[in-house]
């Protein structure tokens, strides 16, 4: 465990997992060092493909899939990635990469990996200091080409915005169940224009 502040984790991690948590510069800045630790803190959980720690895997360094969830948290999220990559019949279905679950929420909510003032440079924080900080305390391979994104409800949101935003960091996204990417077509009504979402404009 990587953990240089007060922030608990909901579930214990499973082997092959680790919990990181450290401090951002660039949010501590924002919001001041004295204000609440969850509000300036990297937070994130790590699970391990099989073979990381065999010297004699055909493989030493590995890409990156930085998931981002949605209502599940990053403990239960990491255990069942954890749980599915240490048995060996996945390893042919289950991409054999570094998985990092990401912390998607402040006390203000999800954050959505966007810059903004409630919830500071959460973006600029990340591929900043966050990925530069994973590249070196684990063995990836540090390309774009070798980092994906995938994002599930309003994290699949979060992953189309970083990868619209961050294309020099990020090969690609997948976003699984996403919420609504522009609200000027949502179902049937347009929130932009309709006077009346109970009654069809003639």
């Amino acid at each position: 465990v990587i953990n240089q502040g007060d922030l608990k984790s909901d579930e214990p991690a499973l082997p092959g997992v680790v919990d990181i948590m450290f401090e951002s510069g660039l949010l501590a800045n924002h919001f001041g060092h004295d204000s609440n630790d969850q509000e300036h803190m990297h937070r994130a959980r790590v699970v391990l493909p099989m073979g990381y720690h065999n010297l004699e895997h055909e493989r030493r360094t590995w890409p990156v899939i930085y998931l981002i969830p949605g209502r599940t948290n990053i403990e239960r999220v990491a255990n069942s990635i954890a749980r599915l990559a240490s048995e060996p019949a996945m390893k042919k279905i289950l991409p054999q990469v570094i998985w990092v679950i990401l912390e998607k929420e402040t006390s203000h909510g999800h954050h959505f990996f966007i810059d903004s003032s409630v919830h500071g440079p959460r973006s600029t924080a990340l591929v900043e200091e966050f990925i530069p900080w994973i590249d070196v305390r684990f063995r990836t391979i540090p390309e774009p080409g070798a980092r994906i994104l995938v994002g599930e409800e309003q994290g699949g949101l979060s992953a189309l915005y970083l990868l619209t935003e961050h294309s020099e960091v990020f090969a690609n996204a997948w976003a699984i169940s996403p919420e609504a990417v522009a609200l000027d077509a949502l179902g049937t009504i347009n929130l932009y224009e309709d006077v009346n979402a109970f009654e069809q404009s003639n």
